[in-house]
């Protein structure tokens, strides 16, 4: 377009200097030749400019769709990636706890031997890190479960005293060791046999309880349950964990209930901790239909409250399987 344009426009104009000269007859075409070639060069230099735009288009088009599909195999690939991590995390994990359950079996064994206070020191920090240890790697193992989507609810009747009574016993160590106030109220209207899922219900309470006592230095830790029922057959129980400890400052949930947060980077080092505790136990009580909020200032403590709704053990569970989902 741009060859024949220009060559249309110098042939008009040698013709019109031709015809000046004397060399071309004087008509028509010879004295209007100039004009007429800057016509078509006109025309003709539309003509390219419309198929360079169409062609950048095309190469515009090509582009995008080359880009389109390079993200989608990257995307492919970081699935494929994903999928195998958590494959891979949650066959390590599962392969630990094997060694792990041997090495507390045997520290628990050699209690029953007897052995002098310094050797008894050493049986008992290694014990307790050991049980660490086992939580570290249950939590690994829950986040991959729940990631997958390989956990569900379920609904069975339990017994909530003896639920309170394994979290005091598990957890009331911990807090005489920081000379810490350990305080469970229960509210004695609820009764004692309920339907749910109770070891996810343990496990998110542990998570609670277990932040509350790493970060509270001096004072006390309390867990809160009471409940209120409109039919005497479904209860709405809210758990509150109550501590004394440092608080944070307001944050955006999306941002304080992901994986691997921590609110201050030095909070690792000094306290220790994946950051994955929070993330688990919403997730775990998202599980079974449930919710969890927060209320906390800086200095004076945190509040954190579970709700859910709990069946009587005597109602049957599938007037029950309203309040509970999966994700």
């Amino acid at each position: 377009y741009y060859i024949v344009a220009w060559s249309l426009f110098l042939t008009g104009g040698l013709i019109n200097a031709f015809m000046l000269m004397g060399y071309l007859p004087n008509n028509f075409f010879t004295m209007y030749s100039s004009q007429i070639g800057s016509v078509l060069e006109v025309a003709l230099l539309s003509l390219a400019l419309a198929d360079r735009i169409n062609m950048m288009r095309e190469q515009q088009a090509q582009i995008v769709l080359e880009a389109g599909q390079n993200l989608e195999r990257v995307n492919q690939q970081l699935a494929t990636s994903n999928r195998l991590k958590d494959e891979f995390l949650a066959t390590l994990t599962h392969e630990l706890r094997t060694p792990m359950n041997g090495v507390i079996g045997s520290l628990e064994l050699m209690q029953m031997l007897p052995m002098d206070s310094e050797l008894s020191l050493y049986q008992q920090t290694a014990a307790d890190s050991a049980q660490d240890m086992m939580g570290m790697v249950n939590g690994i193992l829950t986040l991959t479960q729940l990631q997958a989507g390989k956990l569900y609810a379920v609904n069975e009747p339990f017994s909530l005293r003896r639920l309170m009574a394994d979290l005091r016993r598990q957890y009331v160590g911990a807090a005489q060791v920081k000379h810490l106030s350990f305080v469970i109220e229960l509210d004695d209207s609820l009764p004692d046999s309920l339907l749910g899922d109770v070891s996810k219900l343990q496990q998110c309470m542990g998570c609670l309880l277990d932040n509350a006592i790493k970060f509270t230095k001096a004072g006390s830790v309390i867990l809160k349950i009471t409940g209120k029922s409109d039919n005497q057959q479904r209860y709405s129980v809210r758990i509150d964990v109550i501590d004394s400890g440092i608080g944070f400052s307001r944050l955006d949930e999306a941002a304080l209930y992901q994986t691997f947060f921590q609110v201050d980077s030095s909070m690792t080092r000094e306290y220790g901790g994946l950051g994955i505790g929070l993330a688990i136990c919403r997730q775990l009580i998202e599980l079974v239909g449930g919710t969890l909020s927060h209320q906390s200032e800086p200095g004076r403590g945190s509040c954190f409250t579970l709700r859910l709704e709990l069946c009587r053990s005597e109602v049957e569970s599938q007037r029950c399987t309203s309040v509970i989902h999966t994700i």
